[in-house]
């Protein structure tokens, strides 16, 4: 018995390894099969991609995945007569590959989280109908006839051909027909979900082209709702809970189009089968809907790294005890414990800070892994908006903590799908306005000290700050007579009363929405940043915590009034004292500080984390410290009683502090004196004015 659990065990650890394998070879031939239709055939590209299927093929038939065996099989007919060039590289032909692949990379997902039997023949019928459509298609004479000549100037050098050729040949002559059974494809439903969402799956296989109604939209809400409330195991709740959250930004976008239902139906694919609570024939005691523990890949190597780290710490703790031994046996002076405490501390130190970035760099994935989807998206755009958009991914292989690519993927699905819908203009107005017919949108990725920093720029129309501003000025959210301040009118653009559906063209698309995609980079300790240029296109920059489960930072330690707290190291730009400072008064009222040949605004920083507190109007007792900081465009200079010094410090979250602005925080950290200090978030402390 022991045996068989050990070779299932073993069996069940070879499938999920193909899984993944098989999964970033998806990822690759997507990426190939986009360039070969937007470039034109490429020998190098078709068979690197046919190789691919071909693999897929073989290995799915030996773990008894048949359903992938048969789309990988039509997959790679199709290739194989791309490659003969019997069927030309156009759209017609890469389409339906992209879709097939696609299909594959959805029935893998399912597998990973339910096992060889959670797909079937009706999961890919769709994609195999669309396939077999393809292969039966009539090659092109001309095409053909040159094909054959080819071989036939080849066989003179090599007979061995001649056979083949003839072969060939003959199709030609009597026209090619279609081998495959069709009683395969009859009684074909599609099937994208646990029976349990089934109703749910019905609401968003709605056959129209066009953006659902609110009506139906107000159906699907209900149902997520009730299907929330029906389940009971945790796991199932929390992706219901992340389909809803999804559902209410691609609400608030652009509207639920086809492409943002099948995005849904992919996350409803992923439900594990199980039972709801309501079930009435669910067994009693049985945890309905158990669904498998989010698992990752992780290198040898990077497991080798960290057991080097945990061998050392036994060393560690052995030098510790060697030491407490030879205190208690009062074998060594005060001095020499002092010295020897000192060295076994320091190495302590940095073997834990080394564990620290190992274990960091165990989570990591490539970013790659977040990018992969959106090749796809903007084809899907392009082609239904015709418009000719090219992609550019830059920096894929830049290693993030595996969370952050699960926070970032649906704000940065919603924001690229808006890019290219209403960001680039169609090849007639790019035109006219001098740029090339083929619009371009660059997702880039960079490490910014403790942050990741994502870019989403396209080289579209921008955004219209004339008309955002009227909207605004219309939702009552800006003074009709205030100044047509640029950062100010795109800072509107968050705003959620700008977010009407029925005002998409008006600004262009991107109010849409966008204050949910802020709201969701926000609660992760993130921010959003916009550039965009009349004409020339616009830039979002996202930038979040390099670690979104474990946060570690750099804190400038402060004091003001009764209160420790903690600025990021990042925000820092400098300090001195307040006697040196160069102070003015402007109006009467407002203190500014004279910094680097720049006027900079000047607060009491209790008066913003403390109100009420003993800090006092005026400043000038000679031991004040004045912090300046900056975050994105803006800058500012804070007074505190006091500077303790820069330390690593683990961000917790923070729920009530009596007396304190804790919207203003992005959480607190336990000191090593057992008390708490609160974690600043400067960019929200700088947009209040005292």
């Amino acid at each position: 018995m022991m045996s068989d659990e050990k070779n299932y065990s073993m069996d069940l650890e070879i499938l999920v390894g193909f899984v993944d394998e098989a999964s970033d070879s998806l990822t690759k031939a997507v990426d190939d099969l986009l360039t070969v239709g937007r470039k034109g055939y490429d020998d190098n590209l078709v068979q690197s991609v046919f190789r691919a299927f071909h693999s897929i093929k073989g290995n799915s038939a030996f773990f008894g995945l048949f359903p992938i065996k048969t789309l990988s099989h039509a997959l790679e007919q199709v290739l194989d007569r791309l490659r003969k060039k019997e069927l030309p590289a156009d759209h017609d032909v890469i389409d339906p590959l992209i879709d097939g692949a696609s299909v594959l990379s959805t029935c893998f997902s399912r597998v990973r989280t339910g096992g060889i039997d959670a797909i079937d023949t009706s999961d890919i019928s769709p994609a195999l109908n669309r396939l077999h459509a393809v292969i039966e298609r009539k090659q092109d004479a001309d095409m053909t006839l040159k094909t054959l000549l080819d071989d036939l100037v080849r066989v003179e050098k090599n007979e061995k051909n001649l056979a083949q050729v003839i072969e060939k040949l003959s199709r030609f002559v009597q026209g090619e027909e279609n081998t495959d059974d069709p009683e395969q494809l009859r009684g074909m439903v599609p099937k994208t979900g646990p029976e349990y969402a089934r109703r749910l799956i019905n609401l968003l296989q709605s056959p129209e082209k066009g953006i659902l109604p609110e009506a139906r939209c107000d159906e699907i809400e209900a149902e997520i709702l009730v299907l929330h409330s029906s389940v009971a195991d945790e796991s199932q709740k929390a992706l219901i809970d992340d389909l809803k959250k999804d559902f209410i930004m691609y609400r608030k976008s652009v509207g639920l189009d086809p492409l943002l239902r099948e995005a849904l139906l992919d996350k409803i694919a992923l439900f594990p089968e199980g039972r709801s609570a309501a079930d009435p024939d669910a067994p009693q005691g049985e945890t309905p809907g158990q669904g498998p523990a989010k698992t990752m890949r992780v290198s040898e190597a990077s497991v080798d790294q960290f057991l080097s780290y945990v061998g050392e710490l036994v060393v560690v703790e052995e030098m510790y005890a060697s030491l407490e031994l030879q205190m208690l046996e009062g074998r060594l002076p005060q001095r020499e414990i002092a010295s020897s405490l000192k060295k076994t501390t320091d190495i302590f130190k940095g073997l834990s800070r080394q564990l620290q970035r190992s274990i960091m760099e165990i989570r990591k994935v490539p970013v790659s892994h977040l990018f992969q989807r959106m090749p796809k998206i903007v084809h899907d755009v392009a082609r239904e908006k015709n418009k000719d958009i090219e992609i550019v991914m830059e920096n894929g292989h830049l290693q993030v903590d595996k969370n952050l690519i699960e926070t970032l993927e649906a704000p940065l699905i919603h924001m690229v799908r808006n890019a290219a819908d209403h960001g680039i203009e169609n090849p007639e107005n790019r035109k006219a306005a001098g740029k090339p017919d083929q619009g371009l949108i660059v997702l880039s990725a960079e490490e910014v000290g403790e942050h990741i920093r994502v870019t989403i720029k396209d080289d579209g129309a921008g955004l219209n700050l004339e008309k955002i501003r009227n909207k605004a000025v219309e939702l009552g959210i800006m003074d009709p007579h205030s100044d047509l301040d640029e950062a100010k009118i795109i800072d509107v653009m968050f705003h959620s009363g700008v977010s009407t559906a029925e005002h998409v063209t008006d600004i262009s698309g991107r109010g849409v929405g966008m204050d949910v995609v802020k709201k969701n980079i926000e609660d992760a300790g993130g921010s959003i940043r916009t550039v965009s240029q009349p004409g020339k296109g616009t830039t979002f920059t996202l930038t979040l915590p390099s670690s979104v489960t474990t946060q570690i930072i750099h804190g400038f330690i402060v004091r003001t009034g009764s209160k420790r707290c903690i600025i990021p190291l990042d925000t820092v730009n400098g300090s001195l004292s307040y006697s040196s400072a160069d102070i003015s008064t402007i109006k009467g009222r407002r203190q500014v500080l004279t910094y680097n040949n720049r006027l900079i605004p000047l607060n009491l920083l209790g008066h913003i984390v403390d109100p009420g507190g003993p800090e006092s109007e005026t400043r000038n007792n000679g031991s004040d410290i004045i912090v300046v900081t900056q975050a994105g465009n803006m800058e500012k200079a804070y007074v505190v009683d006091a500077v303790e010094g820069i330390r690593q410090v683990v961000v917790k979250p923070i729920h009530q502090v009596g007396g304190c602005e804790t919207r203003m925080m992005s959480g607190g950290a336990v000191m090593g004196d057992g008390t708490v200090a609160l974690i600043l978030d400067m960019e929200k402390i700088m947009k209040f004015d005292v």
